[in-house]
């Protein structure tokens, strides 16, 4: 499939950090692709590059194959951008806020204040339009930046964090709109929220240190566990001692944890979860669990855990 947005070699260093580090990365068209990371692995920074909010230092960027430093008119006119954190001018009210924006991409009067009414009414804040953002809550606030960012209808939404400090109610709302309206859009977006990101991405990258790790469809991604599991035992006291050392030289028993009164562990093979529990038998156990890989275990795995 035709790619959206092309990165190639991309760099980026602030003061003597590296943010960026040779990274090379294709989203394809009208395609929900997520960034997964930690705070500090770069996420944030190649949405801003893509935006024309700050430079990089070396490498190049594409949108629809138009170089984003040379045709910057070109690029910045077809993405809709939404920061992580709240940028609204405190000294207009919100409908100010989101005309103005509007204006600046050449929609119409009578457009906006539609799809103004449209949002604010999904979103539940119509009779707060003549506020001023400083008034609001920063959950109100993240819907109207989102709002913002899609009010001019883009190809392309670069999307920072779209969901953090909204309530359940519009975090739904959100996806459902990008399920309708976004549908013919490519959505580029970082989160935090795993469950998230398996639900709504087409595609997931895993960035860590300024270079993506690992990056396909959530199937490819965990297919790479092969059929690694999580098993966990709970204990009414605690867990029993030298636990850890004793299953920790089993062969195919992986990342073993203390987690309180917990005991967790990986492996792929049943049968050396029931060596574990030949060992633990005599301890007073409370319950037992059991689940195949998600996305947040193979992401622990990549940023610093033995499970390979």
């Amino acid at each position: 499939m035709e790619a959206s947005i092309t990165l190639k070699s991309l760099a980026k260093k602030k003061n003597n950090d590296i943010i960026l580090a040779d990274l090379s990365l294709g989203i394809e068209s009208k395609s929900n692709h997520a960034i997964v990371g930690q705070n500090g692995a770069g996420k944030s920074t190649i949405l801003k590059i893509l935006a024309g909010l700050i430079e990089k230092d070396a490498g190049t960027a594409y949108i629809n194959g138009k170089d984003i430093s040379t045709r910057q008119a070109e690029t910045k006119i077809v993405i809709g951008y939404m920061p992580q954190h709240i940028d609204l001018d405190n000294e207009m009210t919100i409908f100010e806020n989101l005309m103005i924006f509007g204006r600046l991409y050449g929609v119409s009067n009578e457009l906006l204040k539609n799809r103004i009414l449209k949002f604010s009414d999904i979103f539940d804040y119509k009779n707060q339009l003549l506020e001023y953002p400083k008034k609001l809550t920063p959950g109100i606030l993240r819907t109207i930046q989102f709002t913002r960012s899609i009010i001019h209808n883009p190809e392309i939404l670069l999307l920072d964090e779209p969901t953090s400090k909204m309530d359940p109610k519009n975090k739904i709302k959100v996806w459902e709109i990008l399920d309708t309206e976004g549908k013919d859009k490519t959505v580029l977006f970082t989160s935090q929220d795993f469950d998230e990101v398996e639900k709504f991405s087409d595609r997931i990258s895993i960035l860590h240190h300024g270079q993506i790790r690992m990056d396909g469809s959530l199937d490819k991604l965990v297919g790479v566990t092969k059929g690694l599991s999580k098993y966990q035992i709970r204990f009414k006291d605690s867990v029993p001692d030298g636990i850890i050392d004793s299953i920790g030289q089993m062969p195919k028993i992986l990342k073993p944890e203390i987690n309180g009164k917990i005991l967790e562990f990986y492996s792929n093979e049943r049968k050396f979860f029931f060596e574990v529990l030949k060992e633990v038998i005599m301890s007073d156990i409370s319950d037992i669990d059991m689940d195949f890989c998600k996305l947040i275990d193979l992401y622990l795995g990549l940023i610093g855990s033995k499970v390979e």
